[in-house]
């Protein structure tokens, strides 16, 4: 249906018969960043990301902030194709060393999907039960789980 003709209007539905098709023009965003400041996050990303398992590969026994943080991370940098491909990681990362259990694991997945941005508070959630003990910090396990 071509804008603004009647041809095909019996197919609509009767509320949309008397509209007319007005095209929606969208503007373009320019971001204005130069190819060096793209090479450059690209490279502090990835140093960041090589500094963190160097860190927790070198440590004999690595503190759960820095597991934690090392194990968002990699699951952030991998990861390609939205936000339910990283769930089977995020388990393997939280459960399996027993920060947080399944139960927990799936009680937090359920409520977050009702939030909007359901990856960022999730990873808040684990980091917060992942360093929920006395002698860590939930706070700044959930703001690593956010972050990372």
């Amino acid at each position: 249906v071509k804008p603004g003709s009647s041809q095909g209007l019996a197919n609509r539905h009767p509320s949309m018969v008397n509209m007319v098709d007005v095209p929606v023009e969208v503007g373009e965003v320019a971001l204005n960043y130069s190819p060096l400041f793209g090479g450059l996050a690209i490279a502090v990303a990835l140093a960041l990301l090589v500094c963190l398992l160097v860190a927790r590969a070198l440590l004999t026994s690595s503190p759960v902030p820095l597991s934690f943080l090392t194990n968002v991370y990699i699951a952030g940098t991998i990861i390609f194709g939205g936000g339910p491909v990283v769930i089977p990681l995020l388990h393997s990362y939280v459960v399996d060393p027993g920060w947080v259990s399944e139960r927990e694991f799936l009680l937090g997945l359920a409520f977050v999907n009702i939030l909007p941005g359901p990856n960022f508070n999730f990873g808040a959630y684990c980091g917060a039960l992942a360093m929920r003990d006395p002698t860590s910090y939930a706070i700044l396990g959930a703001i690593l789980g956010y972050f990372g």
